[in-house]
């Protein structure tokens, strides 16, 4: 009769981790750049071993083992819908746009891990000799680390946030920005 019990504990205790392997979120992060051209953009994702594979097999439409071009392509369009998820870009005049985007899916040789960089340029966010980025980040969307960078000619001037304690040094080193929370950051030249 114990043997059931303990057999059952584990069963449940065993269901939970699986349940928690396909539910966890991805590792994403995000490095905003002002330099002389604008706003640059470095979104980062990855997936490990139960999500990559699961990824895998569902982009390799022609079930051969290895995702071809137009396979890895649809695979980046899939990872980069989830890297932006819920995460907002402003600057001085309403949402960002993107007017140039660059994305990259590298797989991993065991193919236990799946990763995209997308490098996109963002119109918006400079005007003159200031501006500012704000990120927000939907209540139903899982967290981002948010790194602000500022090239010459401009500078970081200010560092808040809404929804969260940042101390303003941290907007260089990266900010684990969660859910239902924003954070600005300000530059200058």
């Amino acid at each position: 009769m114990l043997w059931r019990a303990v057999l059952c504990a584990v069963g449940v205790f065993l269901t939970s981790l699986v349940a928690q392997a396909h539910s966890a979120q991805p590792a994403r992060s995000l490095v905003l750049q002002f330099d002389k051209s604008g706003v640059v953009a470095l979104w980062h994702i990855e997936v490990g071993a139960d999500q990559a594979s699961l990824l895998l097999a569902l982009y390799d439409l022609n079930r051969d083992g290895s995702l071809s071009q137009l396979e890895s392509g649809y695979l980046g369009v899939g990872l980069l819908a989830k890297a932006v998820e819920g995460v907002h870009i402003s600057g001085p005049t309403g949402l960002l746009e993107v007017t140039h985007l660059q994305p990259r899916v590298v797989v991993s040789p065991d193919k236990r891990h799946v990763e995209l960089d997308a490098l996109a340029n963002l119109a918006g966010g400079i005007e003159g000799g200031e501006g500012f980025v704000r990120v927000e980040v939907a209540a139903s969307s899982g967290s981002i680390v948010t790194e602000f960078r500022a090239l010459a000619p401009w500078h970081l001037v200010r560092c808040s946030a809404i929804g969260m304690d940042v101390d303003a040094s941290r907007c260089a080193a990266g900010v684990d920005i969660r859910p239902g929370a924003q954070v600005t950051a300000g530059v200058a030249h």
